[in-house]
């Protein structure tokens, strides 16, 4: 199992850019995708978001999809925690 210490060092970052929402004529995306998520079931278990949308969880959800409908890779799936490594 790997061990806790090196978890960080094998993430990789990518970050999401959003126009922040003025009131006017830019909607709040991070809200909008925060309560899409949160409609589809992705629910932070824990922290300051507790009870919240997921967002993490949604768009790991859509990319998978994404791929396994376009790439025929019916059983691609992107491992989010250690956990996942453990077991194999």
């Amino acid at each position: 199992m790997a061990r806790k210490e090196n978890y960080h060092a094998d993430l990789v970052d990518v970050k999401l850019r959003f126009l922040k929402g003025n009131g006017e004529d830019i909607p709040d995306y991070l809200e909008i995708i925060r309560q899409r998520a949160k409609e589809k079931g992705y629910i932070v278990p824990n922290g300051k978001l507790k009870g919240e949308g997921n967002i993490n969880a949604y768009i790991i959800d859509l990319i998978e999809t994404d791929i396994r409908t376009t790439e025929g890779n019916a059983d691609f799936s992107i491992r989010t925690s250690l956990k996942e490594k453990a077991s194999e």
